[in-house]
């Protein structure tokens, strides 16, 4: 995109109009919400199909139950995992801001290389498993927006572009009455909407394996509890009503002790659970949940399984590597269409300007050294370049021929005092 298409999409005058780095306070919605406690309870199957129900009603929209689920659904730590991981790669990789001509403007880059930033860019990963998230980009203070924040999800209505006052409206969503309209033009210049590709985000279409593998862990800790332990039999005189209840005492808060004092007529026997199989049927079924997530998230299982072969691992990395560059690319469209126009309203200089990530350097650091070895016959190389790609200081090439054939001959001593002190 030149800078005539940018000054051709962004209407630069609309933006820079009143430019002021603070919000004004009428629209600081964030802390105008009425926030409520949701109550906490165990979210299933079936509160994620009637959250869907309700969030993609027509008449009366409302995502309250669908968030929940999924935020129940986040808390799974292979999910977790893999989210995590694909956050920290994308805050990984070197951006750059460059001006009409391409030229990077160090100075600008700076003003994006700050905690605000990296905050940003978490929501917008996040947005591609949430169907929608809502920024309010706040006050600017030293080039900073120090104080940016999500909107709950749980108050918000994308299909309304409206935010709930509180969680109990529904009905006509009137900005001022039941809550605020963030694409009314005296609040969409503090607010940025983040969209899913999929209506109801990546999140819908793993709730299923999540919340049923949630359901099964449970089962199975059931099951230890029951029977992973070994049952305790004691044998007494059931007529005798003091043997009797010293049996029951004793049986009862033996805890973990492996002492008795019984009779001895008495016994006490442990009695082994014997349920083969079952132990694989639990771990078999959240192997494939996490397998069929890890499939969904990130186009293969092979990347965080354990025992995946050499050949599928590295297919399954370049499907990963390629789907960490669609989201780079989502990002960068998020980050020139919505935030640098709404930047301009804050009064930073970014007219003109364009962000990008920096090309990353693909090639393995043993071809580096190998292709030193073979360019310098027949090209000039600088320097400070090759010391900067492969990481270490380099002197003026040596040019004589009493140089070069010193090198040699110091390399020829060396190879023979390692076969003098270690015989090879």
């Amino acid at each position: 995109m030149n800078a005539k298409l940018y000054n051709a999409h962004v209407d630069n005058v609309k933006l820079m109009a009143e430019v002021s780095k603070k919000m004004p306070k009428s629209v600081d919605i964030y802390k105008k919400i009425e926030y409520d406690n949701l109550d906490s309870y165990k979210q299933d199957i079936e509160d994620w199909q009637n959250g869907r129900i309700a969030a993609l009603d027509i008449s009366l929209p409302d995502w309250t139950g669908l968030i929940r689920a999924y935020d129940d659904v986040m808390v799974d730590s292979h999910i977790t995992a893999i989210i995590e991981v694909i956050k920290d790669k994308i805050k990984a990789k070197p951006f750059e801001i460059v001006d009409s001509n391409y030229e990077v403007d160090e100075e600008k880059t700076e003003i994006f290389q700050s905690e605000w930033f990296f905050k940003f860019l978490d929501i917008c990963v996040e947005t591609i498993y949430y169907p929608y998230s809502v920024i309010q980009l706040g006050d600017v203070e030293d080039d900073q927006f120090k104080d940016l924040k999500l909107i709950k999800r749980e108050y918000v209505i994308p299909q309304k572009k409206f935010i709930k006052q509180n969680l109990y409206v529904y009905g006509t969503y009137k900005t001022g009455v039941d809550g605020w309209n963030y694409s009314d033009p005296k609040l969409a210049p503090y607010f940025i909407e983040l969209l899913c590709d999929y209506e109801l985000g990546l999140l819908d279409k793993i709730a299923y394996h999540a919340l049923g593998k949630k359901a099964m862990l449970i089962y199975w800790w059931r099951f230890g509890e029951m029977l992973g332990i070994p049952m305790r039999i004691g044998k007494t005189d059931i007529t005798d009503p003091a043997r009797h209840a010293n049996m029951e005492n004793m049986m009862t808060n033996m805890g973990s002790s492996l002492s008795a004092v019984i009779h001895p007529q008495d016994e006490v026997m442990l009695v082994e659970a014997k349920a083969s199989g079952t132990v694989s049927l639990f771990k078999d079924n959240l192997e494939y949940s996490n397998n069929e997530i890890s499939k969904l998230l990130i186009g293969s299982s092979s990347v965080v399984d354990e025992r995946s072969f050499v050949g599928s691992a590295e297919v399954g990395e370049r499907i990963f590597e390629e789907k960490q560059k669609a989201i780079c690319r989502k990002i960068a469209f998020i980050v020139q269409d919505k935030l640098i126009p709404r930047m301009l309203k804050y009064g930073f200089k970014l007219n003109g300007n364009f962000f990008r990530w920096k090309s990353e350097d693909t090639m393995k650091y043993s071809d580096k050294l190998e292709a030193l070895k073979i360019l310098p016959m027949y090209f000039n190389m600088d320097v400070d370049e090759v010391s900067e790609k492969i990481g270490f200081a380099l002197s003026e090439k040596k040019t004589t021929e009493n140089e070069i054939a010193k090198a040699i001959k110091a390399q020829s001593n060396l190879k023979e005092l390692k076969t003098m002190y270690n015989g090879t």
